[in-house]
């Protein structure tokens, strides 16, 4: 309903923040966080729901769909620590600072001219610290949660989702298709496939960006 308001009232930029792993529904992080209300199912129709109500948009109104993986109360680290993913094939952990300049910048660029209007449009990213990735089919609870005592807790233990010691983003290939030298995250999010384009692909070789 938002999405549809904000396209109707002609808003340069929609942006929706999602979350890293919806779609991959039988990883451990999904099916537990899912337990409180549902919480990844609804991500999914939510962004569902964006690129229906953009669906034959004119140029002019944008969306973006933003995929922050484990939320940290970290400082932020910027764009030169930052790995933007397409495809969700990989999590991680980033700061909630770094989250809201992004989504500042998406928003700043949204009323600027030329290619700054086009940054990252109609598109959907996952953001993590670089480093941090790991593959988003085999997510589990501890991958991704910021408090390490609660990462520990016995009540993550009983149910499985004690994290595993660290894995290698390796065993998924990589950071594949690295840009370095990003300084400002407007360089990071550059040359984003349209969400458009990622289908036409058919599951073709996600894409990353990272300093």
């Amino acid at each position: 309903a938002a999405a549809g308001a904000a396209r109707r009232a002609g808003l340069a930029r929609f942006v929706l923040v999602s979350g890293a792993g919806v779609r991959h529904p039988r990883s451990q992080a999904y099916r537990l966080l899912n337990l409180f209300g549902r919480r990844m199912d609804h991500k999914v129709a939510g962004e569902e729901g964006v690129r229906a109500a953009y669906e034959g948009a004119l140029s002019g109104v944008r969306y973006t769909v933003v995929r922050p993986s484990g939320l940290t109360d970290a400082p932020p680290k910027g764009a030169a620590q930052m790995t933007v993913r397409q495809g969700d094939g990989a999590a991680g952990r980033v700061s909630r600072g770094d989250v809201a300049e992004i989504i500042a910048e998406l928003c700043a660029c949204a009323d600027g001219n030329g290619d700054d209007q086009e940054l990252a449009a109609n598109a959907t990213f996952e953001l993590y610290d670089t480093g941090s990735g790991v593959p988003a089919h085999t997510l589990t609870v501890g991958d991704i949660l910021s408090d390490e005592a609660l990462a520990g807790s016995a009540l993550l233990r009983m149910l499985g989702a004690a994290p595993q010691s660290p894995r290698a983003f390796a065993e998924a290939g990589g950071e594949r298709a690295s840009r370095a030298g990003c300084a400002t995250y407007s360089e990071l999010l550059s040359g984003l496939a349209t969400d458009a384009e990622l289908a036409a692909q058919e599951g073709g070789d996600e894409t990353a960006h990272t300093q």
